[in-house]
């Protein structure tokens, strides 16, 4: 008897965490484009970004990017959205979304910085 009883807890405790991994958030993350071109370093890039997710699970969630608090855009009760905005930045930035309630990080996604030119380097010759 007491045999079963401990075989019939493991399998509730089975079934259990299967549940929880059933119901955890899950979330894919995608960016087009993931690069934007300026034509020299340190020249600010301007780029229609297009970021789609697709997920289940999910009742509140916003989408951020790098050094701005507030979220580019939020959903409630969505499976899969897309949202386009104008990327103005010098320098590499992340996209990342978070759960409304408890701030989890669900995906992230990096958009870089890409050059046409280098810089030249400031000849150390002067000429009178």
């Amino acid at each position: 008897m007491i045999r079963l009883n401990k075989m019939l807890w493991s399998v509730g405790l089975l079934l259990t965490f299967q549940a929880e991994a059933e119901t955890k958030n899950s979330l894919e993350l995608t960016a087009k484009p993931t690069t934007c071109v300026a034509l020299k370093r340190g020249n600010t890039c301007y780029q229609k970004i297009t970021v789609a997710w697709q997920g289940s699970g999910l009742s509140e969630a916003c989408l951020y990017i790098t050094n701005q608090k507030d979220p580019l855009v939020c959903w409630q009760h969505s499976e899969a959205a897309e949202f386009r905005f104008e990327f103005v930045s010098a320098e590499d930035q992340e996209l990342f979304v978070l759960t409304e309630d408890n701030k989890t990080e669900l995906a992230r996604i990096k958009i870089e910085i890409a050059w046409v030119y280098k810089t030249k380097k400031k000849s150390s010759w002067n000429l009178f």
